[in-house]
């Protein structure tokens, strides 16, 4: 079941893989997919604190957090586990090819589980269904679309008064 989330303090604090999407309307892609242990603490730190690897200025390629329109996230219960999830990590990035990839290393024991075929296809299930909830940030365009319909509004109610 999707969740919808308006906050980012809202957000579980459990392992996820998580997509960050910006744009909008047709023209949304993934622009960078990661794993946390801690999901809210990682958006915490891609978001607020903007002290994330791919979110800072002395990285090579960075993330900007304001073209983000949405955070989107999947669980399961074997993400748990961390070579599991780094696993998961790896099919993520064939399933949304991201603009940006995390740059993590990765352990023996999580690269041994991209052979077994029954958990690619576990993965691949989940990744290829609904996430497990979404935040939406409102971009600058969906700023000036609000602000100009107020606008109309208000000149509706003024056409109204005189």
């Amino acid at each position: 079941m999707l969740r919808d989330f308006t906050s980012i303090t809202e957000l579980p604090n459990d392992p996820a893989i998580y997509v960050l999407i910006a744009g909008s309307g047709n023209r949304q892609f993934a622009a960078y997919v990661g794993i946390s242990r801690h999901l809210r603490t990682r958006a915490r730190q891609h978001f607020i604190s903007r002290d994330s690897s791919v979110t800072v200025v002395t990285a090579p390629i960075r993330l900007n957090p304001d073209s983000i329109s949405e955070l989107r996230w999947w669980e399961a219960i074997e993400f748990s586990t961390t070579s599991v999830l780094e696993a998961a990590e790896q099919i993520a990035f064939g399933v949304f090819d991201p603009s940006l990839r995390s740059r993590g290393s990765h352990s023996a024991e999580s690269k041994s589980r991209l052979s077994d075929t029954q958990f690619r296809e576990r993965v691949e299930k989940l990744l290829d269904g609904p996430p497990g909830g979404v935040v939406r940030f409102p971009t600058l365009s969906d700023t000036r679309n609000e602000l100009a319909a107020l606008k109309e509004e208000i000149q509706d109610l003024r056409r109204q008064v005189d």
